[in-house]
């Protein structure tokens, strides 16, 4: 009978599991988002220097970054190889939940976990954007794994401890909003394990601090300490603005976290999650939930700091929202279905389908494209740039149009440079993009547009021609503007209006 129940679970898992990895490739070919597309231009285009040690944002993920480094150092600079990494953790979080919540409530509780991991809309997002958060959900699982090992009083603590460790430093190694998972799960340690781990858990803390401060030398030696202690994109909002984007903060986390799912199963996930707080087993001796800790944490953190978080930063938490959505709903139904819940367990996974059919005509992965027209503009800035022409790229295409630009092989570089002699100047921007800017006002909004982007760059507007469109793709606009003709007159050069 055990062998046949664990055959089942098998099959359903390898189901799921097919289910998950479909939806994932389906989104592979998405364009390039500005984040990941900066990581490949400023960073993993680059040497192993400026991975390691080049900081100029939290956008360098570094462990994240050595990785896309590597995949595209091996397959070139493709979609797929640059985001291999990040779908490889993606895909990696199915059975990883499935261990979780089989781990704290049952096989079923798994099933159902990867279940709801496999179709979730921003887990398929990032497993198909090459940033370092679905890495941190990996990690933040290991993490509780090992929490659970370590208040049930396994036989060989210490290993569980360095796994613990292992995890926060990777982590933190992406990124420092690994602080929000760490002090869930650190949290989790002491709640459920109670004073007698809070020596273990402190001597694990300062561990992986000396540790993290020690990976992150090179950036302090390199960029200097200011991109990581004063970064001044995540710097503390004056009370106004934080209240402000304090109350818009949960509707763009709901975005985030249900756009994607028909507004009854969102319910149904949200009831799963209370329902958990009932239905939770023990964790060693006491009662503890991981979706309280998270709760305070989200709340505590950003009012003590005065800085509201991007949703995207809280990604690796959905995780322990999920569990808890299949705790609860296994818990009651093993309750009220004494014999087993396996009914309730079947019912959704035969919902699986419906639920994936609907993420794709949702639409909800391309509602996060940022510069869909890219690859048409690349395409046609390769076909009809001359060898003496100029071409200047707006912030509002940025690294999008680059990456594209490097993908068709025109080196922007080269052509973003002053000529000796003034040719054809060639702008691309994206006339439609007006982001909503936080970091106190460091984008200047003027560098957005064709006429903000030439004063940037220096050009001397009155020896060229008004901008005149000459394609368009959607939002994606080039414009070129020619020299005027010049004539010498006893050696003085006069420039006239054509």
């Amino acid at each position: 009978m055990v062998r046949c129940e664990s055959r089942w679970h098998l099959l359903w898992l390898m189901l799921i599991g097919v289910i998950g990895i479909a939806l994932r490739v389906l989104y592979m070919g998405e364009p390039p988002r500005y984040d990941e597309a900066f990581t490949y231009i400023e960073l993993a285009k680059r040497s192993l220097v400026h991975v390691f040690a080049y900081y100029p944002a939290p956008n360098n993920h570094i462990l994240h970054t050595a990785l896309v480094w590597i995949s595209c150092r091996i397959f070139g600079n493709s979609l797929w190889a640059l985001r291999l990494a990040a779908f490889c953790a993606g895909v990696a979080l199915i059975p990883l939940m499935y261990v979780a919540g089989r781990q704290m409530c049952g096989r079923d509780a798994g099933l159902l976990a990867a279940g709801l991991m496999a179709v979730s809309g921003p887990f398929v997002l990032y497993s198909v954007n090459a940033r370092g958060y679905t890495f941190q959900a990996v990690l933040l699982l290991i993490m509780l794994y090992a929490a659970v090992r370590i208040v049930a009083g396994a036989p060989n603590p210490l290993a569980y401890w360095v796994l613990f460790s292992i995890g926060a430093i990777a982590g933190f190694w992406i990124a420092p909003s690994m602080l929000y998972p760490y002090l869930v799960a650190a949290g989790f340690v002491l709640w459920a394990g109670g004073v007698r781990l809070f020596r273990p858990l402190f001597f694990s803390a300062a561990a992986i601090g000396v540790v993290v401060a020690a990976l992150y030398m090179p950036v302090v030696i390199i960029s200097g300490p200011d991109p990581l202690l004063r970064n001044p994109w995540i710097q503390p909002l004056p009370a106004p603005e934080f209240r402000v984007e304090a109350l818009r903060f949960p509707s763009d986390l709901a975005r985030l976290l249900h756009g994607s799912d028909p507004l009854p199963f969102a319910a149904v996930v949200v009831l799963g999650a209370i329902l958990s707080f009932v239905f939770i087993p023990r964790a060693g001796k006491r009662w503890a939930h991981p979706l309280v800790l998270l709760l305070l944490v989200v709340l505590i953190l950003p009012a003590v700091q005065r800085v509201v978080p991007f949703p995207r930063v809280l990604l690796p938490l959905f995780t322990i929202y999920y569990l808890s959505a299949a705790i609860g709903w296994c818990g009651l139904a093993r309750r009220v279905l004494v014999w087993r819940e396996r009914p309730a367990v079947v019912v959704f996974l035969a919902l699986l389908p419906f639920l994936v059919f609907h993420l794709i005509r949702s639409g909800y992965i391309q509602s996060w494209r940022e510069f869909p027209d890219g690859p048409a503009v690349a395409n046609y800035l390769a076909t009809h740039l001359r060898p003496s022409d100029r071409l200047l790229v707006t912030l509002s295409a940025g690294a999008e149009l680059l990456w594209e630009l490097d993908h068709a092989g025109v080196l922007y570089v080269q052509y973003s440079m002053p000529k000796s002699k003034p040719g054809r100047l060639v702008v691309a921007t994206e006339y439609s993009r007006v982001p909503r800017v936080r970091g106190n006002g460091l984008i200047d909004p003027s560098q957005l547009t064709v006429e903000g982007t030439l004063r940037e760059a220096g050009v001397d507007e009155a020896a060229y021609t008004p901008p005149r469109l000459i394609f368009r793709s959607g939002r994606g606009e080039v414009f070129e503007l020619l020299p005027r003709p010049a004539t010498s007159t006893a050696g003085v050069q006069e420039i006239y209006p054509p």
